[in-house]
């Protein structure tokens, strides 16, 4: 198994969160859109930028920044 930070994730590649590492804040709002430790992510569309990325979580599309994105791991 395979730990990489979300931004870092491929396209299509299913992953499942092992640590949010952000403030309380912004992991109590992650949370309540459904990205907790533990929930499978899918990155699903990236920007022409680059950012935001989108991703597919518990059956909804999210779209999150590099720099949050930076602070969450998971395991391939």
């Amino acid at each position: 198994m395979k730990i990489l930070r979300l931004s870092e994730l491929p396209m299509n590649t299913p992953a499942k969160v092992v640590s949010i590492g952000c403030d309380k804040r912004l992991k109590q709002r992650l949370g309540e859109l459904g990205l907790y430790e533990g929930e499978t992510v899918t990155a699903v569309l990236k920007s022409p930028l680059g950012q935001p990325r989108a991703y597919m979580i518990g059956g909804a599309v999210i779209a999150l920044r590099n720099s949050d994105c930076e602070k969450i791991k998971a395991e391939l």
